[in-house]
């Protein structure tokens, strides 16, 4: 196409515009290829895609960029080939038969209010963090979408189109790195964006290379204030296209309404399966559990630990929304969730060249010197709400007090970085004695300050009965190669402040003590390995949230069809109406509960697909096809979070786990290192990765003779002993496929159950 010094994105585009059938190659993944398809599906075109056969090193990068599995390509070896399946398959007869049609155009059907899509960036860096920051203090916040890929990496393309229909823009923030799928996945939701007439907006710093296709079309900064400038100017000129979604989509919404009455299914939306993207729909059908009731009770502290993906988050926002609906009457709630990469910096730090002796002071005193300022922050913003003819006196010297200390006013990060900072200055490569430090951080940490603090505090909260902390994201930034007693110290120490702060926290001279309770989300897997390295593990306080139990795990769904139906149904009626009875043969409920690893995040991404599937079909319910379609696609999922999950454990994860294509259910250790062999990893390291495979649910242990477990909970030692009984009792090693997994692996299920 020749350029004519024009820009490049108008013309590409207008010559796609101008066809039937939008033709290309993807062997490999080429980002201005990707943009252009990206386009092509969303302005309505009959795609036709090739790829070559014989790139194998492209396969998994192919796999990860996960949206084209949708799109489907031909796969050839030559030319001729090429010709050959374009004259079989002759897809210039069939125009109307394109991607927008099948997968698009269902999701208009659950389109939300608008919202401002923002693609962040797969580097945790700090200029990740600070836009993450600007853009949720923009007046567009409360309907900011992160689509995080540190957090979730393979979102489906029904992800996608379904938030690319809601947004009103798109923010995609580039990258110069070796993650060059995430790149192309990037240049391809916003070739769709452009497509759906989004106007989006996609970024770098000036380190980046664009692809040509969008040079032009790209804004490169060169520093976080240019950015920034620029970002704020640019939201604000989008307030018009803001006010005229939102005019569209109450008219849509009014027209679906009259569609959607025909049919109840349409109605039902189950949210999403990751909770920090439904903070305002959760509370309608939350699902509380023992673990709820204890923490509500919580009035010391408490550790609410889960596997990933079993709700944590979900617990977490819905604790902070209940004691926050009480902080009129009696509590005062204080909510900690530092960003991943102010985790890191303490870590770090702590990992320095600090006299052992110091180290816990150090983290003692960073601790306590967040918690008093950010409750302190909390409660100034807390006593805006307040009339000021009935704010008491020792409300107002907190005001004041806040008003005139500048490092309370600053926000988390920079208060923490401003220590981390501080303290490094002082005793990084310095010869300061122990008794040297131990005085330079009373002052560093303004420890007299916030002795006052405490007191002027305690006034302020004379009302109250109690204080709630409630701490979430301390395991973010973690790893299995992290130094796990500097991270089990860094815990530890803060549950020894809280302990303290309930001590010390008083009204001066009036003495009324004032409790305070603590509450920590952190992950079961990082839990277990650091109750290895703390002292007196088996006296902390934790509960474990789980969902092995049938009932409740499926009380989840009901709940969320109930909260999309206008009268109230009972559980029976749920399924008869809403699902097939049976498939193949099996009742519907042991279906799901059987193909679903018994997590939240998990059973719902499976029924949203099937969901997905009823309705793309037209179907008045959800029928045993479309519980297989779900089957299928969650099989993918898991797979590929699979592929994450052990990525750091076993080298070359992918070539692997490719290896048990085909595997039997029941499967022997001898089996298992013979697969080992075949993906070109050392057999030695046998005892780990089947260590590592049972830790991520995908194999299982044989705990008695045919009967195999999972580890959904945390009881892994007693697991491996049952085990090992067995493999003594039989001489026979043995381990089970999880069923989940046996869609994507190809794997026909045994007799033994």
């Amino acid at each position: 196409m020749p350029n004519s010094g024009k820009f490049i994105v108008p013309e590409i585009c207008n010559e796609i515009d101008d066809a039937e059938l939008f033709m290309c190659d993807l062997t490999d993944l080429n980002q201005n290829v990707l943009f252009e398809l990206g386009y092509a599906i969303a302005t309505r075109k009959r795609v036709w895609v090739t790829r070559q056969s014989n790139r194998n090193w492209r396969d998994l990068f192919y796999a990860e960029l996960g949206l084209l599995e949708t799109v489907g390509y031909v796969s050839y070896e030559n030319y001729h080939q090429i010709a050959d399946a374009f004259l079989k398959q002759v897809p210039f007869r069939d125009v109307d038969n394109t991607i927008y049609r099948q997968k698009i155009e269902p999701c208009k059907a659950r389109i939300q209010e608008p919202k401002l899509l923002f693609l962040k960036s797969p580097v945790n860096s700090q200029n990740a963090t600070s836009l993450s920051r600007l853009l949720m203090k923009s007046e567009f916040e409360q309907i900011l979408v992160v689509d995080d890929p540190l957090e979730t990496s393979n979102r489906s393309f029904e992800w996608y189109a379904e938030n690319l229909l809601a947004a009103f823009t798109v923010i995609s923030e580039f990258t110069t790195s070796t993650i060059d799928n995430k790149n192309a996945k990037y240049g391809f939701i916003s070739g769709m964006a452009f497509g759906l007439g989004k106007f989006p907006l996609m970024i770098a710093d000036e380190s980046f290379e664009p692809p040509f296709d969008y040079r032009e079309s790209m804004f490169v900064y060169k520093d976080i204030k240019e950015r920034d400038t620029f970002i704020t100017r640019w939201l604000a000129n989008r307030r018009t296209q803001y006010d005229q979604s939102v005019t569209l989509y109450s008219r849509y919404q009014r027209k679906q309404q009259r569609l959607q009455e025909r049919q109840a299914l349409k109605n039902i939306n189950l949210g999403e399966y990751e909770a920090e993207l439904e903070r305002e729909q959760l509370a309608s059908y939350f699902v509380e559990t023992d673990s709820f009731d204890l923490a509500m009770k919580n009035t010391t502290y408490i550790i609410f630990s889960g596997r990933k993906g079993s709700g944590k988050t979900a617990n977490f926002l819905s604790l902070a929304r209940r004691m926050g609906e009480m902080n009129d009457r009696k509590n005062f709630v204080c909510v900690i969730k530092p960003l991943a990469y102010d985790i890191i910096g303490v870590y770090q730090l702590y990992k320095s060249h600090l006299y052992g002796s110091v180290k816990m002071h150090v983290v003692e005193s960073l601790w306590k010197y967040l918690i008093y300022t950010e409750i302190a922050r909390d409660l100034r913003e807390a006593l805006d709400e307040k009339p000021e003819q009935l704010l008491s006196a020792d409300e107002k010297h907190l005001i004041s007090f806040v008003d005139n200390t500048s490092y309370i006013k600053e926000d988390f990060t920079i208060r923490l970085d401003r220590m981390i900072r501080d303290v490094k200055e002082k005793f990084i490569g310095t010869s300061a004695t122990p008794a040297q430090q131990a005085d330079q951080l009373s002052a560093i940490f303004h420890e007299k300050i916030i002795a006052q603090l405490r007191m002027i505090l305690g006034g302020a909260l004379f009302d109250r009965e109690y204080v709630c902390i409630l701490i979430d994201n301390l395991d973010k930034p973690w790893s299995k190669n992290e130094d796990l007693n500097a991270l089990s110290l860094f815990l530890f120490g803060l549950l020894n402040v809280v302990e303290r702060i309930s001590v010390e926290f008083n009204v001066g001279g009036k003495r009324k003590s004032i409790p305070v309770s603590l509450t920590i989300f952190i992950r079961a897997d990082i839990l277990s390995v650091i109750k290895h390295h703390v002292p007196e593990a088996d006296k902390l306080r934790i509960t474990s949230i789980n969902w092995n139990n049938e009932q409740r795990l499926l009380h989840l769904i009901e709940e969320r069809f109930r909260s999309g139906l206008e009268e109230y149904e009972d559980s029976s009626e749920i399924w008869d109406k809403f699902f097939a009875i049976t498939v193949d043969n099996m009742p519907t409920k042991k279906f799901l509960f059987r193909y679903v690893l018994p997590r939240p995040r998990d059973i719902i991404y499976f029924c949203k697909h099937a969901l997905f599937s009823a309705n793309s079909n037209q179907h008045t319910k959800i029928e045993a096809d479309d519980l297989k379609e779900g089957k299928r696609a969650y099989s993918t999922h898991i797979y590929l979070t699979l592929i994450e999950e052990v990525s750091s454990l076993i080298s070359d994860a992918p070539s692997l786990l490719r290896q048990f294509m085909n595997a039997p259910e029941i499967i022997t250790k001898q089996h298992i290192e013979a697969l080992i062999q075949n993906a070109g990893i050392d057999p030695a390291s046998t005892a780990i990765i089947i260590d590592t495979l049972c830790e991520a649910t995908f194999l299982g242990y044989e705990i008695i003779p045919d009967r195999f477990e999972f580890l959904y909970d945390d009881r892994k030692d007693d697991r491996k002993i049952q085990a090992n009984r067995v493999i003594a009792s039989t001489g026979k090693e043995r381990y089970k496929i999880n069923p989940p997994f046996h869609s994507y692996f190809e794997i026909s299920s045994s007799a033994i159950e």
